[in-house]
């Protein structure tokens, strides 16, 4: 995923668009947030539980109640 959405954001910053991963994508900025809590050094075993249980738990109500990030003014 970070692969696949980093190309794709540095596409959209090298040709001057918004990057499409942080328009309405939820999935992709669950993925961005996981990254950096375990870049600031969250690894504990209970941390990294609750990290991902969170991160489950968000996306499956994004899913659920068709959520979309709220960022009109991205568009």
């Amino acid at each position: 995923m970070f692969t696949g959405v980093g190309g794709g954001v540095i596409r959209d910053l090298l040709a001057g668009r918004t990057p499409h991963a942080l328009r309405e994508e939820i999935h992709a900025v669950l993925t961005f947030f996981c990254g950096f809590c375990i870049r600031v050094g969250w690894s504990s075993p209970l941390k990294l539980s609750a990290i991902v249980i969170l991160i489950v738990v968000l996306r499956m109500l994004s899913v659920n109640n068709k959520l979309k990030l709220p960022w009109k003014f991205l568009h």
